[in-house]
C-alpha cells in the first residue's frame, strides 16, 4: 500500500515551464470550492438526462426477456441470460472504467460511453433481427460496458457540479430522472414491440408447418430493429452534444486535492472516481 493519498482519476496536466496546474485545471478547483450557482443548473439538466438513460436502457431487460423467449424459442433459463449478459458488463468494466476516464477525462468519458452504447444498440437490433442469440447478449454486453463508463463518469460529476451543500439534492433530482424512465421504459418497449404478444404466441402455435412459424417469428424479431437503430442513432447524437456542449471539463483530482487541504485533520476525501465505480458493481442488483 502506498502510503501517500489516493488521487481521483484525470492527472493534473503540468504547465510546461512550472509543472503547476493550468488554468483549466484551477478553473476546475474553484468550481469544486464554490459551485456554479445558478449556471449550475443546465449541466445538472444535461446529466439528469444521462441518468434517465440509465434507467430507460436498465429497465428494458424486463421486457426483453419476454421478448427474446418468444422471438429465439427459448426456455426461462436461456431467456435470463438477457439480464445476466447486461449485468456481468458492469462487473467487468466498473473498474476499469475509471482507469480509462484517467485518459479521457469525465467529460469525454460520458461521450465516449455513449458512442459505445449505441454501437452496442446496432448489435443488438441487427443481431436480434436475424435471430443470433448470442450476438443479440453480445450487443447487450456492450451497451452495459458503455453504460458502465457513463455511469462512472456522471456519478461523482454530479456532485462535483455545484456547491457540495447541494450535492445531496442534486443526487435525489438524478434518482427521480432515473426512476421516471424506469416507469416509461416498459410502457414504450411493450407499445413498440409487444402489442398482442398473447395472440401472436397463439398464432406461433398454431402454425401449419415449420416454415411457417419461423417466418412468423423473424417477422416479430424484426420488430425490435427500428426502435434500436432510433436509440443508437439518439444515443451518438447525445454523444456529439456532450461533446459540444458547455459542461465544465472539470479536472476531479483539482477539486479532491481542494477538498483534501480544506479537510486538513480531519482524514482523506474519499476518491469519488473509484468510488463511484465501487457503487456501480454494489448497486446495480438494486434495480432487479
Amino acid at each position: 500500500m502506498h502510503s501517500r493519498p489516493c488521487s481521483l482519476t484525470v492527472p493534473l496536466e503540468k504547465a510546461a515551464s512550472g509543472g503547476g496546474m493550468t488554468s483549466r485545471d484551477s478553473g476546475a478547483a474553484q468550481a469544486g470550492r464554490q459551485g456554479y450557482g445558478p449556471a449550475s443548473l443546465g449541466p445538472a439538466i444535461t446529466i439528469g438526462v444521462l441518468f434517465f438513460i440509465f434507467g430507460f436502457v436498465t429497465w428494458l431487460n424486463g421486457p426483453l426477456i419476454t421478448f427474446v423467449k418468444l422471438a429465439f424459442s427459448l426456455d426461462d433459463v436461456a431467456a435470463f441470460l438477457v439480464p445476466m449478459a447486461f449485468y456481468l458488463s458492469y462487473f467487468f468494466w466498473a473498474l476499469p472504467s475509471s482507469a480509462i476516464l484517467r485518459r479521457t477525462g469525465m467529460k469525454r468519458g460520458m461521450a465516449l460511453g455513449l458512442l459505445v452504447m449505441a454501437i452496442g444498440a446496432v448489435l443488438f437490433g441487427h443481431f436480434t433481427t436475424m435471430r443470433v442469440y448470442s450476438g443479440a447478449l453480445t450487443g447487450l454486453f456492450v451497451i452495459g460496458s458503455g453504460l458502465a463508463l457513463l455511469q462512472t463518469a456522471s456519478n461523482p460529476y454530479i456532485s462535483i457540479i455545484g456547491p457540495i451543500d447541494s450535492a445531496a439534492q442534486r443526487i435525489a433530482f438524478m434518482g427521480i430522472c432515473n426512476k421516471f424512465a424506469g416507469i416509461l421504459a416498459p410502457i414504450v418497449f411493450g407499445a413498440l414491440v409487444l402489442r398482442g404478444i398473447d395472440d401472436f404466441d397463439a398464432h406461433v402455435k398454431a402454425a401449419a408447418t415449420p416454415d411457417a412459424r419461423e417466418a412468423l417469428l423473424n417477422t416479430f424479431a424484426a420488430q425490435v430493429y427500428m426502435p434500436y437503430m432510433i436509440m443508437a442513432a439518439l444515443l451518438a447524437l447525445l454523444a456529439v452534444w456532450i461533446m459540444r456542449s458547455r459542461l465544465p471539463d472539470i479536472q476531479p483530482e483539482a477539486v479532491n486535492e481542494d477538498a483534501m487541504q480544506s479537510q486538513t485533520g480531519r482524514g482523506l476525501a474519499m476518491p469519488r472516481i473509484y468510488g463511484s465505480a465501487l457503487s456501480v458493481c454494489f448497486s446495480m442488483s438494486a434495480l432487479r
